[in-house]
């Protein structure tokens, strides 16, 4: 009887749904120079990397196989394309082309709820608004980086060549590209 009662209370209640991927185009409309600055960059290009003959010393050193196409492997999508096995996130080349890579969302969290938010504020949102709704900020310590750099089912662990190692700071300090230096335009957004 209590079961029942807990059954019928919860279907009358709307959980809330997990925020939603809504691919790179979403963001690059207002964000220009970081989309062209981002296109340039090995995170664009992460699921190429998984193509047959492309790096081969770097999968030898992980043991894999450098001959074998892997971007049909599903143990790689979940740091080589955005948003894998979640809503709106990835789910194959042909369906969901604008999710294939790195992109925002994998550092900037799921944008459906947040990006709704910067539209109707513009720049006059706080930041606190923006995290409510999923967005993250890796250069202000949320740890989205280690997702991927880190993840234990990496093949290219630090204990293979101390380049794997990973270091946000050190990699913000050196970054060439716009879209991770450390800029005090995140600050306007207190």
């Amino acid at each position: 009887m209590v079961m029942a009662s807990l059954a019928l209370a919860m279907a009358g209640h709307a959980w809330p749904e997990e925020p939603a991927f809504v691919g790179n185009k979403a963001c690059t409309g207002c964000h220009k120079a970081e989309a062209l600055d981002w296109q340039r960059s090995a995170h664009a290009k992460a699921f190429d990397l998984l193509a047959a003959g492309r790096k081969p010393a770097e999968k030898l050193k992980g043991k894999l196989e450098p001959e074998k196409n892997y971007q049909k492997d599903e143990k790689c999508f979940k740091c080589h394309t955005t948003g894998y096995k979640k809503p709106g996130g990835f789910q194959d080349v042909e369906t969901t082309p604008d999710l294939v890579g790195i992109g925002c969302e994998m550092c900037h969290g799921p944008g459906k709820e947040y990006r709704e938010i910067h539209k109707r504020m513009v720049l006059e949102f706080k930041r606190s608004e923006v995290q409510a709704a999923g967005q993250t900020y890796a250069t202000l310590g949320d740890k989205v980086c280690q997702n991927c750099h880190d993840h234990k089912d990496s093949p290219l662990k630090k204990e293979l060549d101390p380049k794997y190692g990973f270091d946000l700071e050190d990699k913000m300090r050196k970054a060439r590209t716009a879209f991770h230096r450390i800029t005090p335009s995140i600050g306007r957004h207190q």
